[in-house]
């Protein structure tokens, strides 16, 4: 995978996880919260948001309001487990090289 395309992947795994984090938070979520949250311009969560629809990870309702589907969920789980392990592999060498101890921060889980 080339760099450019997967540094995309990578993005469209920030929406969803943001996506997730706000409907947590949120009793619903727009593309302005996504926005908000990421400090990201309006057009921009818009080019994602459409994005994420046409792949099939978000639903968007004639309100406006984003919902994840249950690939967009399962793509954001696997997103979460690599993430742990490249932390974890970080945290190994930098361990070992400065024998200083790495924690993990519990992501959420849905």
């Amino acid at each position: 995978m080339s760099y450019i395309r997967h540094k995309a992947e990578e993005s469209l795994e920030d929406y969803l996880e943001t996506i997730l984090i706000l409907s947590s938070r949120l009793s619903v979520v727009r593309s302005i919260d996504v926005a908000t949250e990421l400090n990201f311009s309006k057009p921009s969560v818009s080019v994602a948001v459409k994005n994420l629809k046409n792949r099939g990870y978000i639903t968007v309702s004639e309100e406006g309001y984003l919902h994840l589907t249950e690939d967009g969920r399962t793509l954001r789980r696997i997103s979460c487990f690599t993430r742990r392990i490249r932390f974890r592999i970080s945290c190994r060498m930098k361990s070992r090289s400065r024998s200083i101890p790495c924690t993990i921060t519990r992501l959420p889980v849905s």
